[in-house]
């Protein structure tokens, strides 16, 4: 039969009239609709098509997806609802389009309503749209979690930063005005004369929005927008599910605003429906066998939110079709209307998911459903790293969420201002058709609402910049740590919520410990008002013998910060104090900038000269070079010290200002400490009080304040956070070769403590060595960044060859492992040939590019040994006992024992493998000399745990290296490799 196209025509002789009223004719044409199957493929053709394989083309049905303005060309069945709600637009700024879920809300105003106002053509019922709409500006948001945030962003011009995006996002949140001011100003910026705002989901302001504050100003905008007391050039259309009507009368001016301006979408007529049906498949010349419509609209019935249903449904039979035509075969096998979406999510999980990756699957669809008391289970939107826990790594995350967006199950996004990764389901009916995901939503329903609300907890407490308020404490920790314990529940939290749940533990401690300290303060105050005569006869006679004052006090901050008295520099090159406190008044507009900056963040202790230190007897004083902030540092017990110097002798005078950070016991081998010249030089006029030179303050303790973030969460192990902190400060002080080197170290350092990164490995590398050679750029003399770029690429060389012994060893990989420890060799002798003042690193610098070298040396000895080149590895790892030899007396002095562990470590692994090579040879005294020696070396690192508490030392260097390789030595020499 020849190929014709779908059109209307009019009833045949013989058809028969169904109870719909729908005229349905036995040969399978339908009329009264605005479609009649013309070409259909009759049932004896069906037959001879089963054999036939699909032939190519695109889907003509979208599934659980909605319809957006690009598939307006397929979207049928909804020209006479298109058509009213625009004439409802012509009357009213405000309109909300309300019906049940799955009831074709979305699609009818993005693929319905804007494209038909964008093209101005006459609508289904001969109306026209508004005059101008096609010169309007359209935005579409969804309002999520953030609605504030996501106006602010479709508001915003194109190309807007990030800062600006946030700002408008303020004005917002303070005054529903400012989106008129917003909306005038885009709209001048495009040309245009009118905005035609869509928000979708408008019902996620209940369900997502957990601020009420920001839900609030958000219904405002809404009614300011609308209000027909104050004529704006915007209309606003909702999309809102019927079963939140209750949530909308809460608010007066949604409520009124609904209530008058509302169309009520309910069921498709039989009509409609046929066109849904057929008229896509005549967009792509498709076929549909006979009866099969008839069979479609029978199983779809009247039920209002059957829609994605039926969309599923001819998407999974369009998949199974024969050649060209949808055939009843395929139908069935789909699933049908009722079973489509449970047979294709089921077949997804079980035949399309690894074993390993179904528990990863099920963990995103429970992440992806909004649990509700008085309303039907609603999907929200789960941002991408709210799915990455401590059981699972990004890289399979992606893999599971791009089969299900594959698979049509899920959709991805990113949200403005920044960029956020999000993923959410294609449509809430599968949640309510999918029995698997409603059993798991059922299995542990308070536990899923507890690990919500801790989700939602953590997101906030990041949000306000973790503010130890927002913690958890008391019956909430105890019940949310109850539930943490347990397995799978443990494994199924993000990284996230378990740095939150840790901090909430830990500030729990530190308070329970401060009231215990009050407890005994005021026993200790009961004691003493029982016998408080007497000691007050004895105290009088104590301070006739005798008078001893009590010591100053010490900082007792998490991360503390002395601020010195600046001074400054005469002719004679000696530094002074200032005349008229001068140097007090400089310093108290840094600490007063650091408290702004830092917000009075209470991790952080700030002290200056002031008369409260005074009182109790604290003179910070003026510091002068590095040893005398070294000094303060250990007389205050402070973390950072913030000095400097006004050189008078220049013209103008300059200030330069310095930080000196004081060696800490960390998480971190490679602890930095000494002084640090960020390279800024701050014109000073006579007149301190000037605008230029507060400003200029200003901007540098902005700078300090933002490392000094960075250092604390260093220290405390956060490296991403480190990270974020130093790259903003890098924005501050673009030209700082201190700050790059710092930027270098946290990226390695985040490949050390976040196991999830591993799979980025490559690019934080890659990252790490930009930004160390972008610091010798700034500044060749940096001998901590030519350590850093050795560490790196004996880092890189050790992996190669761990990866090249678990698989094979290449011509090519052997040379890159190669080239990549000449460049450590010549990175780590440069260092040697720096003039070094020691006083101002803090620490070696030489000697550890020396104790770098042997442990460079040693990887180079492994890898000609891998490679069977036993002679050229005996001399690499006889010059490295020759390098680590020399640098033990240099790391026995105090503060340097981590330093000393890695020689004693680097020193047992060249005797070791100088054993097993004389071993190889036959030379078994020799190999049995070398293998003592590699013993008594091992055993020195692990004596220097037995009087440490450091944690570096006893797990990082003994627990992972010294203790088994001095094993495996043993074993060695029990009975030879």
């Amino acid at each position: 039969m020849a190929d014709e196209p779908i059109k209307a025509e009019e009833p045949e002789e013989g058809a028969t009239v169904d109870s719909s009223g729908d005229v349905i004719h036995v040969s399978g044409n339908i009329v009264n609709s605005t479609i009649i199957i013309k070409s259909v493929v009759k049932d004896e053709q069906a037959v001879d098509l089963e054999k036939l394989p699909p032939e190519p083309g695109d889907p003509p049905y979208q599934g659980l997806q909605y319809f957006s303005e690009q598939d307006a060309s397929r979207f049928f069945g909804r020209e006479q609802l298109t058509a009213s709600v625009i004439g409802r637009l012509q009357r009213t700024r405000f309109l909300a389009v309300i019906g049940a879920s799955g009831s074709g809300k979305s699609s009818l105003v993005r693929a319905g309503v804007v494209p038909a106002l964008k093209s101005g053509a006459r609508l289904s019922d001969g109306s026209q749209p508004p005059t101008g709409s096609t010169q309007w500006s359209y935005r579409i948001i969804t309002p999520g979690g953030h609605p504030l945030d996501a106006l602010a962003a479709v508001l915003s011009k194109e190309n807007s930063l990030p800062s600006q995006i946030n700002s408008l996002r303020d004005e917002l949140a303070q005054d529903p005005k400012a989106f008129a001011l917003a909306a005038q100003s885009l709209l001048a910026t495009e040309g245009t004369g009118h905005l035609f705002l869509v928000v979708d989901q408008l019902e996620e302001i209940f369900t997502q929005t957990r601020n009420a504050e920001e839900r609030d100003a958000f219904i405002k905008i809404l009614a300011a927008a609308s209000s027909p007391n104050d004529a704006q050039p915007v209309s606003v259309i909702v999309c809102l599910r019927a079963d939140f009507y209750a949530q909308v009368a809460q608010h007066d001016s949604l409520r009124e605003l609904v209530s008058q301006h509302q169309e009520f979408i309910g069921a498709m007529s039989r009509a409609e429906l046929v066109d849904a049906i057929v008229g896509p498949l005549n967009q792509g010349n498709w076929k549909i066998q006979e009866g099969l419509v008839k069979v479609i609209l029978d199983d779809v019935g009247y039920e209002p939110g059957a829609l994605p249903l039926l969309s599923h449904a001819l998407l999974e039979t369009w998949k199974r079709r024969r050649g060209r035509t949808l055939t009843l075969s395929g139908y069935v096998e789909a699933g049908g209307v009722d079973g489509a979406i449970r047979e294709t999510a089921d077949s997804v999980f079980r035949q399309r998911l690894t074993p390993e990756q179904q528990p990863i699957a099920r963990l995103i669809f429970l992440h992806l459903a909004e649990l509700n008391d008085d309303a039907q289970d609603t999907r929200r939107r789960a941002s991408f790293d709210e799915l990455i826990t401590r059981s699972t790594d990004e890289a399979t995350i992606k893999t599971v969420i791009n089969i299900l967006v594959d698979a049509r199950l899920v959709t991805t996004s990113t949200l403005e201002p920044d960029n956020t990764e999000v993923v959410e389901v294609a449509h809430e009916s599968l949640i309510r058709e999918w029995p698997t995901l409603r059993q798991w939503l059922s299995e542990d329903r308070q536990g899923l609402i507890l690990h919500r609300q801790l989700t939602e907890a953590a997101e906030d407490w990041v949000k306000e910049g973790r503010d130890v308020g927002l913690l958890y404490r008391g019956k909430r920790l105890a019940q949310i740590q109850e539930w943490a314990a347990a397995q799978p529940n443990s494994d199924s939290m993000s990284l996230q919520e378990v740095e939150f749940l840790d901090a909430s533990a830990a500030n729990a401690k530190e308070e329970l410990e401060k009231e215990e300290r009050l407890t005994r303060l005021r026993r200790t105050q009961q004691i003493f008002a029982g016998v408080i005569v007497p000691l007050v006869l004895l105290v009088g006679i104590l301070g006739y013998i005798s008078f001893r004052p009590k010591p100053p006090p010490i900082m007792n901050g998490l991360y503390n910060i002395a601020i010195a008295e600046i001074g400054e520099v005469g002719a004679n090159g000696q530094v002074r104090r200032m005349e008229n406190d001068g140097g007090v008044r400089l310093t108290q507009e840094i600490a007063t900038a650091l408290n702004d900056s830092l917000k009075n963040d209470s991790t952080i202790l700030i002290w200056n000269d002031n008369p409260e230190l005074r009182r109790q007897r604290v003179q910070i004083g003026i510091v002068d070079n590095a040893q005398s902030a070294q000094s303060m540092a250990r007389r205050l017990n402070a973390d950072m010290v913030i000095y400097g110097v006004i050189d008078k002798r220049q013209q103008p005078p300059v200030l330069g200002i310095r930080m000196y950070l004081a060696p800490r016991i960390s998480n971190t081998l490679d602890e930095v400490n000494g002084s640090f010249d960020l390279n800024t030089l701050i014109p000073v006029t006579s007149d301190l009080e000037a605008d230029p030179v507060k400003s200029a303050l200003t901007r540098q303790a902005n700078l300090l304040a933002t490392i000094a973030v960075g250092q604390y969460q260093s220290q405390s192990g956060f490296s991403i956070e480190a990270l974020e902190s130093y790259l903003k400060a890098a924005e501050l002080a673009p030209n700082s070769d201190i700050l790059q080197f710092f930027i270098g170290r946290e990226y390695l350092f985040s490949l050390e403590r976040q196991p999830v990164l591993q799979l980025a490995r490559a690019a934080f590398e890659q990252k790490a060595l930009e930004a160390l050679q972008k610091s010798l750029q700034l500044n060749p003399q940096n001998a901590r960044a030519y350590v850093g770029l050795g560490s790196l690429y004996v880092k890189q060389a050790k992996q190669l060859i761990k990866e090249g012994t678990a698989s094979e060893f290449t011509r090519e990989n052997m040379d890159q492992t190669a080239k990549l420890l000449d460049q450590a060799d010549n990175a780590y002798g440069t260092v040697s040939q720096l003039d070094i003042d020691p006083n101002l690193y803090g620490v070696p610098v030489q000697d550890i590019a020396r104790l770098g070298l042997g442990d460079s040396q040693v990887t180079r000895g492994a890898l000609l040994e891998a490679s069977a080149q036993n002679d050229a590895a005996s001399v690499a790892f006889n010059n490295a006992v020759h390098t680590l030899e020399a640098t033990v007396p240099a790391f026995q002095s105090p503060g340097l024992s981590r330093y000393l562990a890695q020689n004693y470590q680097f020193l047992g692994s060249a005797y070791q493998n100088l054993g097993y090579l004389a071993f190889l040879k036959g030379d078994a005294s020799t190999a049995t000399t070398e293998y003592q020696k590699a013993i008594e070396q091992f055993d020195a690192c692990i004596a220097l745990g037995a009087n440490s508490n450091d944690r570096v030392i006893q797990n990082d260097i003994i627990a992972a290296n010294c203790q088994p390789l001095r094993q495996q030595t043993e074993d060695y020499l029990g009975g030879g490799p």
